[in-house]
């Protein structure tokens, strides 16, 4: 029976200490992004998002929907749909993330020697970014990052072509690009200790 009583406590602290652990996560939203080269920029907006969730680091807030959830609150409370009829109680953003896409492209590379063609596409981007500590004002990270990656090739020698066609290489790119900046700004609010 002790023992169980042990194993019981333990559970307890360890359930409680994962619930605050959780709800200790800095907040953070994304602020305006933009595109001096085209491209979607909502796109790219979500894959951050969705990167930045997955680091497991983060609380976000989607700032961009901030009308949808109050809208939402505001029928809770009216009785029209169910909830805690409250309105308000959207978490403060502790860091901010800003961005321009300066670059976002396809470089189509072709090699062409006799009976021997290659050809491939390499995906790039370039976002200049930063992220702003809300509390403070400061710039926690001011930087470019650069992305390419060579998404399809294909190779013909004597009229018989290997590879193709294989994704679409500004969505990769994008992709890689959020990915790259999710660990970028893990790393500058979490920085590795030693």
């Amino acid at each position: 029976m002790k023992q169980f009583r042990i194993i019981f406590s333990f559970l307890i602290i360890l359930v409680s200490y994962e619930s605050f652990s959780q709800s200790s996560k800095p907040v953070i939203g994304i602020g305006e992004m933009r595109s001096s080269v085209g491209g979607d920029v909502n796109t790219f907006r979500a894959m951050l998002e969705t990167a930045l969730a997955g680091t497991n680091k983060f609380d976000i807030i989607e700032r961009s929907r901030i009308g949808d959830l109050v809208g939402e609150q505001s029928l809770s409370a009216g009785g029209i749909t169910q909830g805690n009829g409250q309105i308000g109680g959207i978490s403060g953003v502790d860091y901010l993330v800003y961005g321009s896409i300066t670059k976002l492209g396809v470089e189509n590379n072709n090699l062409s020697l006799g009976d021997f063609q290659s050809a491939s596409q390499t995906g790039v981007m370039s976002v200049d970014l930063r992220v702003v500590d809300v509390t403070t004002g400061s710039i926690r990270i001011s930087e470019t990052v650069e992305v390419s990656e060579t998404i399809s090739s294909a190779l013909n020698i004597d009229g018989r072509t290997m590879g193709g066609d294989e994704a679409d290489p500004v969505s990769t790119v994008q992709r890689i690009a959020a990915n790259k900046i999710a660990g970028k700004i893990s790393l500058s609010v979490f920085p590795i200790r030693v």
